[in-house]
Order: C-alpha cells, then sequence, then structure tokens
C-alpha cells in the first residue's frame, strides 16, 4: 500500500469510529482489503471502546436542596416499606386466625367440640397458619431489603449533610 492509500483508510476508520455510539459499550470494526496487495494485513482482536464523558454524580457533589430532597424520597420509601412490612393482606389473615383461636379457647367453645373433630380442625389450622406464613415471607423479604436500603441512604445523606454542618 502507498501512503496515499494508507492516509484515505486512516480517513475511513476516522469516520467509522466517530459514527459509533458514544456508550462506552465496547465495539468492534472489521476491515476488508482487497486488490492486488501482496503480502498479509491482520487486524486481530482490536476492539475499540468509546468511554461516555458523564461520569455519575456522588453525595458529595449534590447541592443541600438535592440532598434534602433525596433524603424526603428515601424517608417515604422507609415509612412506605415499614407499613408494607407490617400491613398486608397475609399478616391481617393471620392477625384473625390467631385471634379467633385465643378467642375460641378463652370462650370454652374450642374445647367443647367434639373430640372427633379436633384433629382435622388442627391440621387444617396448621395448613391455614403454614400457606399464610409463606406467603408472608414472600411479602416481607423485599420490603426488609427496600427498608435496608433506605435506612442506608438515609445515613449517608445526613453524614453527608452533617459534614458539611447543614441540617
Amino acid at each position: 500500500m502507498k501512503e496515499n492509500d494508507l492516509l484515505r483508510l486512516a480517513e475511513k476508520l476516522g469516520k467509522e469510529i466517530e459514527g459509533l455510539p458514544d456508550d462506552g459499550k465496547e465495539r468492534s470494526i472489521s476491515i476488508t482489503v482487497s486488490g492486488d496487495n501482496s503480502g498479509n494485513i491482520a487486524i486481530g482482536g482490536t476492539h475499540i471502546v468509546l468511554e461516555s464523558q458523564r461520569r455519575k454524580r456522588t453525595w458529595a457533589d449534590l447541592t443541600p436542596t438535592e440532598l434534602q430532597s433525596a433524603l424526603a424520597k428515601h424517608r417515604a420509601q422507609l415509612r412506605s416499606s415499614w407499613l408494607s412490612f407490617w400491613v398486608n393482606t397475609p399478616a391481617i389473615l393471620l392477625g384473625i386466625c390467631l385471634t379467633t383461636m385465643v378467642a375460641g379457647l378463652l370462650s370454652g367453645w374450642l374445647l367443647s367440640l367434639p373430640s372427633d373433630l379436633m384433629p382435622y380442625l388442627s391440621v387444617s389450622v396448621l395448613a391455614i397458619v403454614a400457606s399464610l406464613g409463606l406467603w408472608l415471607v414472600q411479602i416481607r423479604r423485599p420490603e426488609a431489603h427496600l427498608m435496608q436500603e433506605s435506612r442506608a441512604y438515609i445515613d449517608t445523606i445526613r453524614a453527608e449533610l452533617r459534614r458539611r454542618k447543614y441540617r
């Protein structure tokens, strides 16, 4: 290849690279050389990565009003998660089931049932309580994770505001 051929190739490569999206993902460009060239041209394992120029803002980069709004958002998320953790359908149904059992024992109604009915009643109540308990765990696990995450963000924001002597 002659020098002007290399310059044209460099210009084409430059245009191709500029045309790639600037999303930080790895890209590759294939080059096909044809004609009566002698020798081999090998470009292997070449990956072009264009990094995005924007960096993520940290808590230290935010203004106090932005920190206050983020603190309010995470406090609201914490309250919502706490409420969903304790007040949900399986928790209410379990409460009703347990209250009915205690009221039945204290009033004597549960003890006055025929003894041949007791094994069926105990197995059915055990199955209901177990299924409600599993359902309750399925709801509480993600809510507990959200609460823990929100508490961590709240503590971090409070520490940053404290560092700036702003409350």
